[in-house]
């Protein structure tokens, strides 16, 4: 489908390309002192009136009635008399799952001014009473057919629309029969019942609170300043809690019966249906559906207005966040006015996208130039559209800088020179042929294209498609594809890429946005040397000579010493002589579309060393941190860090992650098979000859410092900080200590001995080679000898877990540790957990999975719909580091201050009566059904199956040599369906004891540096 090429793109629906430079107009170039702008030069502007912008008015019609493309064949269109529209596919997936979609054309752009919140508030009463379904009733019937809430029923409200969302595991049983019969009672039956909404008004408040930051906050205090004309600015889906407060059912009614009509809604089903039975039923239920009042579509609120780029300098101290230094520019865009042809609207995404590209990777350049360089990261961003990320208005683009050592102004001059550079000089043919080569080159399909290929993603893509009004086309071969888009790009010229940048930066004032401590960076400062940078000679580019990456040169290739398969694996293991442990697991490319030519095989990798920082105690495991960085930052073999982008400009390579873990260190990628002798090299040479700095502290400290104090702003945060120190002991790494303690421990680091222990684990651990993909064993046998199978052999690295067997559980039973947060007044948090011990995965596991889908259900029946004291209550558990089969089953929820102790009563009252009395009949059918139906499935992925294989070498690796994960994945289904209400009583009986219990709650009032007692 040509559309999601465009959505994968970044291609806007309102875009327009068409005769674009006679609708530019160009005013005079600005002479006085006060231009500031980057290239100085006529301003493009739009033509007059261009700024209002009026948003689309909702119709009826299909894009294609409009456009004469043709929509994709494979979808069923269809059209009541009424205006809704509909489209169902068929997608037969093996699990027989079903999405559905159903859209209403209004959010919270669509409020009056005392109707704040009330798009969202209405999504809410969607669930709490119609005209033929009970308050309360209808996320249960979801459940009882395996739909969950949360996970497969749910919704959304934006702030052009509010979407609600089934997935259903099969169609059969009356699902999808109730399903639709459930979304048409949203169209126009909800009862809106005056105590409901009361009842409601805590949750959607809760909400609000949990959502609720200091960054948020600081995102809408921009927003206002820079758009306060715009509509979207003043209309926050989530409303404040006066409106909320304020909420009638007459007044919330009346915004549903103006909005919620059939010529404002879209319902898309994709998935294991019969189409024509299906097209009955929407017929059958929606034909009858007509507007609540008696009146034309009403016309849609304007946009508002969207103002040219003035200059300001905006300085965040707040100390929430690190470090940055932003300068933008907004343009508002005469060619969003109107819409061209589908290949024009590509090319002019393609040329926003490769001139950022381009522009990004000249930053990224300038960034590791000097002895040291001043900037430790720079970046050019964008294309963003409009106020919010709105498209519709125009666009913005921004370039970034991260100073070294605090030296802002050098930093600024670094970054500004080379964008002037850029504006002077242009593109050039050359940058521009290698970004297109660079697009189009073949890499590995990577999980975005499954998203797609699922069928909750082709209900999303055939939903947003038409929502923008574009035409669901029918998916081309990438070989068609590809084809397209370089006869598109043959128009993609330099003089084109250049005036796209030039469109945001001739005569354009900038604006500024920085976050620092540093009491040197003013208003006056900052200008005074964007003056002085603007004043200053231009110096040539510098010519970057590249350096060719040179493998690592290694003896003969190593000789086997014994080869196996492993059962229920269906995978070879291959030991060489000098130890190294190669396994190889063949698994074909899905192939989701057998129209589809075949992809070049593909291949997931992971290269595991048998020791992680345990192996050097567990006194701290900060050094690890430092060290990773280092290595990350840090070239290897022949290369210098600066000489990367250019010794691999023309590869293929995808990013190789690198990690440190407990037990072992990895590295791990993906790349297609054409490319996996030169992966191996790369990664080798990473393990071999690394080259570790140890100039990374200063950065890495500050940036820990702000993480730090950003771990105070939530309750969540501090949760999350803490929460190791409520379960273990036994270690300094479950000790709780105060963000000034963690920074000072990470200070007191000996770079040059973290970089020494990060090499002894390189040059001594055991390494495993895991290969899954398209691959067969002599196809990797051959790659992998003459590289780590000619390794000297490795003498071996303790792995450090005789001290992990020492950690044990924390004692329970005592009364709740209370913390604080920095952040709002308005929010607290309850925890509640229970320590279990001897859960082996497998049947185990299984019953305890049960047992808290169970809890979950009655913590929302109670907490959230029966009192309305938190949004979301959430119950999980938690398998605890370390050596043995500790869980945790914990119950979290974001509260109001007041109504802390009265949740966790609530939370331990649920689990007595779990314990007294077991659970209802009724609980257990709606916690396991879904969990029957959505089971989790077999690895399919190449990423899975290292994954899982990369974990069963790392368990045998500390002794658990029956560890065999693939056969945890065993069917769930026998033991979960055999559980009666006697067995989870008992189980409730069992693991909810007091003396295992563990109490938490957060609480507002924790100064900047602090998160309460500890």
């Amino acid at each position: 489908m040509f559309w999601l090429a465009a959505f994968a793109l970044g291609l806007s629906p309102s875009l327009g390309w068409a005769q674009t430079q006679s609708k530019v107009q160009a005013a005079p170039a600005a002479k006085s002192q006060s231009d500031l702008s980057l290239l100085p030069g006529p301003i493009i502007v739009t033509p007059p009136g261009g700024l209002k912008v009026q948003a689309a008015k909702t119709t009826t019609i299909w894009p294609w009635e409009s456009t004469g493309e043709t929509p994709d064949p494979a979808i069923r269109f269809g059209r009541l008399e009424n205006g809704m529209r509909y489209a169902i596919q068929r997608d037969d997936n093996k699990e027989g799952e079903v999405a559905m979609r159903f859209r209403i054309d209004a959010g919270s752009a669509f409020e009056e001014d005392h109707q704040l919140g009330y798009a969202h508030f209405l999504e809410h009463m969607a669930f709490n009473g119609s005209k033929n379904v009970p308050e309360g009733e209808l996320i249960k019937r979801m459940e009882r057919l395996g739909a969950a809430f949360g996970r497969h029923v749910n919704a959304s409200t934006s702030t052009n629309e509010t979407i609600y969302k089934f997935d259903l595991p099969k169609a059969d049983e009356g699902r999808l029969e109730l399903a639709l019969d459930l979304f048409r009672e949203t169209a126009d039956r909800l009862t809106l019942a005056q105590d409901a909404i009361d009842r409601e008004k805590g949750i959607v408040s809760n909400e609000q609170i949990s959502r609720a930051s200091p960054m948020a906050d600081r995102f809408k205090e921009r927003q206002k300043l820079f758009y306060p004309h715009v509509r979207d600015t003043h209309r926050s889906p989530i409303g404040t809690i006066a409106s909320i407060e304020a909420t009638s059912s007459a007044s919330l009614r009346a915004f549903y019966e103006r909005w919620y009509r059939p010529e404002r809604a879209i319902l898309v089903i994709v998935g294991a249906v019969d189409v024509d039975a299906t097209e009955a039923m929407i017929k059958e239920r929606f034909a009858s559906w007509k507007p609540a009042l008696d009146e034309p579509n009403p016309q849609e609120p304007s946009k508002g207005q969207w103002e040219e780029n003035k200059l300001a300098v905006y300085i965040d101290r707040s100390n929430t966040l690190p470090e940055e230094f932003v300068i933008e520019a907004e343009r508002p865009d005469p060619r969003l006015f109107e819409r061209g042809s589908r290949e024009e609207e590509s090319i002019r995404s393609s040329v926003r996208t490769l001139t950022f590209n381009i522009v990004n990777r000249r930053l990224g350049l300038a960034a590791k130039q000097g002895d040291p360089p001043p900037l430790l990261s720079a970046s050019y961003g964008g294309p963003f559209a409009g106020p919010d990320n709105a498209a519709g208005m125009g666009w913005r683009a921004q370039f970034d800088f991260v100073p070294r050592n605090r030296d802002w102004q050098g930093g600024m001059k670094a970054i500004a020179l080379e964008m002037r550079r850029i504006l002077r000089d242009g593109i050039s043919q050359e940058e521009r042929d290698r970004a297109i080569a660079d697009w189009t080159r073949e890499r590995p399909s990577s999980g975005f294209s499954d998203f797609f290929d699922g069928t909750g993603g082709k209900a999303d893509s055939i939903l947003w498609a038409l929502s923008s009004n574009w035409t669901p086309m029918a998916k081309q071969d990438r070989a068609t594809r590809r084809a397209q888009l370089l006869r598109e790009y043959e128009q993609v010229t330099v003089a084109r890429l250049n005036e796209e940048l030039r469109f945001y930066w001739q005569g354009v004032q900038p604006r500024f946005l920085i976050t620092t401590q540093d009491p040197s960076v003013t208003e006056a400062s900052v200008l005074a040397l964007w003056r002085e940078m603007l004043a200053a000679p231009i110096p040539p580019r510098q010519v970057i000579k590249p350096v060719r990456f040179q493998p690592v040169k290694l003896g003969p290739a190593g000789k086997l010493a014994g080869r196996w398969r492993e059962p229920g694996l269906d995978a070879d293991f291959v030991r060489f002589e000098n130890g190294v442990t190669l396994v190889v697991k063949p698994n074909a490319t899905k192939v989701t579309d057998p129209t589809q030519p075949k992809r070049p095989g593909q291949v997931a990798l992971t290269v595991q060393l048998s020791a992680g920082w345990l192996a050097f105690g567990d006194s701290d495991a900060l050094w690890a941190g430092l060290a990773e960085r280092e290595w990350d930052l840090g070239g290897f073999g022949n290369l210098k860090a600066s000489d990367m982008s250019e010794a691999f400009r023309d590869s293929a390579l995808t990013p190789i992650n690198r990690d440190i873990g407990l037990v072992r260190t990895s590295l791990t990628t993906e790349t297609l098979l054409t490319n996996l002798n030169e992966t191996l090299d790369v990664v080798l040479a990473q393990i071999v000859s690394p080259k570790l700095g140890t100039d990374s502290g200063q950065l890495y400290a500050d940036r820990l410092k702000q993480f730090l104090v950003l771990r105070q702003l939530t309750a969540q945060d501090v949760l999350r900080q803490k929460r190791s120190s409520l379960y273990q002991t036994g270690s300094p790494i479950f000790e709780s200590r105060t963000e000034e303690e963690v920074l000072q421990a990470f200070l007191n680091i000996d770079a040059s001995q973290a970089n020494e222990r990060l090499l002894t684990i390189l040059k001594d651990a055991p390494i495993n080679v895991i290969i899954v993909g398209d691959i067969d064993l002599d196809t990797a046998i051959k790659a992998v000898d003459g590289r780590f199978g000619a390794l000297p052999k490795r003498r071996g690295l303790d792995s450090g877990i005789a001290v992990a067997q020492k950690w044990r559980l924390t004692d329970g039973g005592g009364p709740p540790q209370v913390f604080q947060h920095g952040g709002k007044e308005d929010q607290a948090l309850v925890h509640v957990a229970w320590q279990i011990q001897n859960i082996e995965k497998g049947p185990d596991t299984f019953r305890l999975d049960l047992l808290s889908e169970i809890f979950q259900i009655r913590a929302n029946d109670v907490i959230r719909e029966a009192f309305g004291q938190s949004y979301s209550p959430s119950v999980g558990t938690t398998r605890l580091p370390g050596y043995g089969d500790n869980v945790v089953l914990a119950v979290t929820a974001i509260v109001l201050p007041k109504d802390v102790e009265s949740v966790e009563a609530r939370i331990r009252t649920i689990a007595k009566e779990l314990a007294t009395n077991g659970p209802t009949e009724d609980e257990i059918a709606r916690a396991r059904t879904p969990l029957l139906e959505n089971r989790a499935q077999d690895c399919e992925a190449n990423e899975c199956w290292v994954s899982t294989i990369s974990d069963a070498l790392a368990k045998r690796d500390i002794g658990e040599r029956e560890a065999r994960p693939w056969q945890d994945r065993s069917d769930s289904s026998p033991t979960q369906r055999a559980l009666t209400r006697q067995d989870l009583q008992a189980l409730a009986q069992r693991y909810f004891v007091d003396s295992r219990l563990i109490r938490a709650q957060v609480m507002p009032g924790a100064k900047q540096g602090e998160s309460g007692p500890n």
